[in-house]
C-alpha cells in the first residue's frame, strides 16, 4: 500500500531536533523514552502485572521493561521477510498467545504465536489473506466479562479493508483456526481505521479518509447486542452504528483509541494524527475535551505530520485519576518527520501524580439549587490547607451522586485548589422529581470530603406552552402573552438550565408582521411577552418556540382602532402624534423599548456579578 511506502521513507530519514511534543497534562506526570527506531503498536503484557509491554521495534516483536527502561536486545519474534507490521494484540485470557498482523503489497496475515519465554515465541499457525486481498489494521480483544454478550467474551476482532473493493469492515477471528467472519460494515473507505472495545462489549472504529490527507472522519459505536447478532446473522451495517463524532464536527485523523471504564463513567480515549493530541470523551454525554494537548501540524512554523500512534494503558483498573496516586500508566509512541530536520522518535508515559497531601478540607462555593436530568451543570470547590487557606497549588478531586440515578461526564477533575471547577457533570435518573446532594472527595483519598446542598433534580423541558393571551388585539398597539417551559407530564419547569431557556414568537401566517420583545429568556420557566405588537389588521397564527423544544400556537384576531372624532380631526385612531396606533410606523416606540431591554439586561448582568 502507499502509504506503507511513505511511512517507511519518513522513518529512514536522518534524526533531527525534536518540534513535536506532548504537554503535561494537570494532575500527571510525563516521561519520555527517546527510541532510535519506530514503535508501533504497543500492548501491555498481562501476565508480569504491566512491568513489560510488548511492541514492534528495529526488525521484529520485542519486549520493552519498564523498570530499565529499554527494549529487549533479543527478539520475541522477527518481522517475515517482505512484509510490514500492522498490529499486536495478546490474549488476556490466555497471556501466552500472541496474535500478530503483518502486511504484504496487497494483503495481510496473522501470525499465532505461543510465548516460551520472556523474549522468545514459536509459530503456531499463519493465514494470509491473500483471497479476497485482506488489509488488516488493528485487532482487538473483547473482553471476557458477565457484562458482554456471552458468544463476544473474550473473542478477538480485527478492522480491516479488503484491497479490492476498499469496502472497510470488521471481522471476528476464529482463535483456533484466524478464519475471518464479517460481524460489521464500516463504509466505503480508504481506511486506516483504530478499534476499540469497551466493558460491555460495543465496538468504536472510524472512517478515515485517504491516508496522510487531513479531512473530518465519523467515530462509529457498534451496539454490542448487533454485533452479537451479526456473530450467527447478517453484518451490522455502518448505518446502524450510532455517530459519536460525525463528519460535521471537524475531527481530524483519529490515529488510536482506548475505552475505559472510569469513577462510574465510560470514557473513550483517541489520537489525532494532524497535531497529535489526545482527547477523552464521555460516551455517556458525547462530550469530547483535549485530554493531552500535541504539538504537531504545523503549528510550530514547519511543515510536517505527526503520528499519535496506539493508546495502551497498563490496567483497566480505575486508578488512573489526576493526582490520584494511581499505578495505571497510558504509553504513548510518537514519531514525527520535518522536512529538512528528518525524523524523531519517542515513548510517552504518563502516570498520575501524587495526591495533595496539604489538602486538609474542602469547600463547595458554587452549586446548582436545580438541575434538569440529563443536562450538563457545574460546581466549584476549594481545597483548604490547615490554616484553612485555599491552596493553589495542583488538587484532583472526584464527585459522586447519592439519588437513584446515575452521575456522568467529568467527575475529576485537577487543577488549583483554590477555585476548582468541575464542569461537564450530567446526572440521569428516571425518578423524576427528586432531591439529590453530591459529595466531593479528594482524588486518592475519600476520607477528606465535603456534600452539597440539596439539589432538585426535574425532567428537561419538552414543550412551550401559552398559559396567558389576549382575546384580541390592535393595530400598533401592544398585547402580552405569558409561556410556561413543561415537562414531558406537563410540569413546570422552574429549576435548572431549561427553567431560563430562551423563546421566542414569530408570524406563522397572516398579512402583517410582529414587532417588539420578540424573544425573552424565562424566569423560573415563565417567559413573559410585555411588548409585542403587530403592524397590520387581520387574523393570525402565532408561533412560540424554543429550540429543541415542542412549539406551540395561537390564534389572534388583529382590529384596527376605532376612530376617534375630535381633537386634531385625525380619524384614523391616532389621538396624538404620539400614538403607536393608526397608519404611523410602530418603529419608534418599538426602538425605545428594544434600547431599554438592553439597558435592563446590561443592568442584570452588572448586578449579578
Amino acid at each position: 500500500m502507499l502509504h506503507r511506502l511513505v511511512l517507511a521513507t519518513l522513518l529512514c530519514a536522518t534524526a533531527g531536533p525534536l518540534y513535536a511534543f506532548f504537554e503535561q497534562p494537570a494532575g500527571y506526570t510525563r516521561t519520555e523514552q527517546v527510541q532510535s527506531f519506530g514503535t508501533g503498536g504497543p500492548v501491555w503484557d498481562p501476565a508480569t502485572g504491566a512491568a513489560d509491554f510488548y511492541a514492534q521495534h528495529d526488525g521484529g516483536l520485542r519486549r520493552y521493561d519498564t523498570v530499565a527502561g529499554a527494549f529487549s536486545t533479543t527478539l520475541t519474534f522477527a518481522t517475515p521477510p517482505g512484509r510490514f507490521f500492522d498490529s499486536l494484540a495478546i490474549d488476556p485470557t490466555s497471556p501466552d498467545d500472541f496474535y500478530a498482523s503483518y502486511s504484504s503489497g496487497t494483503n495481510s496475515g496473522i501470525y499465532k504465536l505461543q510465548r516460551t519465554g520472556p523474549d522468545a515465541a514459536t509459530q503456531t499457525l499463519f493465514v494470509d489473506y491473500a483471497s479476497p486481498d485482506i488489509y488488516i489494521y488493528r485487532l482487538a480483544f473483547i473482553p471476557d466479562l458477565p457484562s458482554v454478550p456471552a458468544n463476544l467474551r473474550g473473542q478477538l476482532i480485527v478492522a480491516a479493508t479488503p484491497v479490492s473493493t476498499f469496502v472497510a469492515a470488521i471481522y471476528l477471528v476464529n482463535k483456533t483456526t484466524l478464519a475471518l467472519t464479517q460481524i460489521a460494515d464500516v463504509g466505503t473507505s480508504n481506511g486506516n481505521g483504530p478499534l476499540a472495545v469497551d466493558n460491555d462489549g460495543n465496538i468504536y472504529t472510524v472512517i478515515p479518509p485517504s491516508f496522510l490527507t487531513f479531512q473530518p472522519v465519523v467515530l462509529l459505536q457498534y451496539a454490542a447486542a448487533d454485533i452479537s447478532a451479526a456473530v450467527t446473522g447478517t453484518p451490522v451495517p455502518a448505518s446502524q452504528a450510532n455517530q459519536l463524532i460525525p463528519a460535521s464536527a471537524g475531527a481530524y485523523n483519529i490515529s488510536a483509541m482506548a475505552a475505559r471504564d472510569e469513577t462510574g463513567g465510560r470514557f473513550l480515549y483517541y489520537s489525532t494524527v494532524q497535531h497529535a493530541s489526545i482527547f477523552r470523551m464521555c460516551l455517556q454525554t458525547g462530550e469530547s475535551r483535549e485530554f493531552i494537548k500535541g504539538f504537531g501540524g504545523t503549528s510550530d512554523g514547519y511543515s510536517h505530520s505527526a503520528q499519535g500512534g496506539t493508546l495502551a494503558f497498563s490496567s483497566t483498573a480505575d486508578d488512573f485519576h489526576p493526582a490520584g496516586g494511581g499505578s495505571v500508566k497510558l504509553l504513548v509512541p510518537f514519531s514525527v518527520f520535518t522536512p529538512g530536520f528528518g525524523s524523531y522518535r519517542s515513548l510517552f508515559f504518563f502516570e498520575p501524580t501524587a495526591v495533595n497531601t496539604n489538602v486538609v478540607s474542602l469547600n463547595v462555593t458554587q452549586q446548582p439549587t436545580g438541575i434538569n436530568s440529563g443536562l450538563p451543570f457545574a460546581i466549584t470547590v476549594q481545597a483548604l490547607d490547615v490554616a484553612s487557606n485555599p491552596i493553589t497549588a495542583q488538587v484532583a478531586v472526584s464527585v459522586s451522586a447519592n439519588g437513584n440515578g446515575e452521575l456522568h461526564g467529568f467527575t475529576v477533575t485537577a487543577g488549583p485548589g483554590n477555585a476548582l471547577v468541575i464542569a461537564g457533570l450530567a446526572y440521569t435518573t428516571a425518578t423524576l422529581p427528586e432531591t439529590i446532594t453530591l459529595t466531593i472527595e479528594l482524588s486518592g483519598n475519600s476520607g477528606i470530603s465535603t456534600t452539597t446542598a440539596s439539589i432538585s433534580v426535574l425532567p428537561q423541558a419538552t414543550a412551550v406552552s401559552v398559559t396567558t393571551q389576549p382575546s384580541g388585539a390592535f393595530r400598533n398597539e401592544f398585547f402580552p402573552v405569558t409561556v410556561e417551559l413543561h415537562g414531558p407530564s406537563g410540569e413546570l419547569i422552574n429549576q435548572g438550565p431549561d427553567a431560563t431557556r430562551e423563546v421566542s414568537v414569530i408570524v406563522q401566517s397572516g398579512p402583517g408582521a410582529i414587532w417588539g420583545q420578540t424573544t425573552v429568556q424565562a424566569t423560573g420557566g415563565i417567559a413573559q411577552f410585555n411588548s409585542l405588537l403587530i403592524d397590520a389588521a387581520g387574523s393570525y397564527t402565532l408561533r412560540f418556540e424554543s429550540d429543541g423544544l415542542t412549539p406551540q400556537t395561537i390564534t389572534l384576531s388583529v382590529a384596527a382602532p376605532a376612530p376617534i372624532s375630535g381633537g386634531d380631526g385625525n380619524t384614523d385612531g391616532d389621538s396624538s402624534n404620539c400614538s403607536t396606533g393608526g397608519s404611523g410606523s410602530p418603529w419608534p416606540v418599538v426602538a425605545a423599548l428594544m434600547a431599554l431591554a438592553c439597558v435592563a439586561a446590561r443592568l442584570r448582568r452588572v448586578a449579578g456579578r
